[in-house]
């Protein structure tokens, strides 16, 4: 008979088991549902940090020349330059870049071209092999995208973090400078 007493006391051990895993099974449900993104969270969020002054190479470029001598830039070509960074934050330019624009104070583009006659002149010092080139200005900035996180039920989790040169807009961005060849 005493076998019998445990037996029941186990089957009603294992029954209240039983009932407090469907109880917790539940409310874990009921957490994560509660915890998803609605209207404008469903959307990621694209931070630009504060922009600092870079320039891109362009392909116009004199010959190079042995100092002393002057390396002179004389042609009706098209300057072009884009935006320099990583490919995973290039797909996306569309969704950062007036982001980027806003922490930067100008106006920034994916792309920049103008064809012109351009002419430009540099003195190259004395034992010196260089040329000069055309680069066009542009803004330095980390570019981080965030996405829900249902973990801590907020819009903080980091999908990607790339730092990015964009291009200025306009025509006059452009500084001529010296390189060695």
């Amino acid at each position: 008979m005493n076998t019998r007493r445990k037996l029941t006391a186990s089957g009603a051990v294992l029954a209240t088991l039983a009932g407090s895993l469907t109880i917790v099974a539940v409310s874990a449900g009921t957490a994560s549902a509660g915890c998803q993104p609605e209207g404008d969270d469903l959307k990621p969020r694209y931070v630009a940090s504060s922009a600092k002054k870079g320039k891109i190479k362009t392909s116009l470029a004199s010959a190079a020349v042995q100092g002393p001598g002057e390396a002179r830039y004389h042609d009706v070509k098209t300057a072009a330059t884009t935006v320099e960074g990583s490919a995973e934050a290039k797909a996306e330019i569309g969704k950062w870049i007036a982001k980027a624009e806003a922490k930067a104070g100008v106006k920034l583009t994916k792309k920049w071209s103008h064809k012109e006659e351009w002419e430009y002149v540099l003195y190259i010092d004395r034992g010196k092999t260089q040329r000069i080139r055309m680069w066009h200005l542009a803004k330095k900035q980390i570019i981080t995208k965030y996405i829900w996180d249902v973990a801590h039920c907020s819009k903080t989790k980091v999908k990607w973090k790339h730092t990015m040169l964009t291009p200025m807009k306009g025509n006059s961005n452009n500084v001529w400078l010296r390189e060695n060849a």
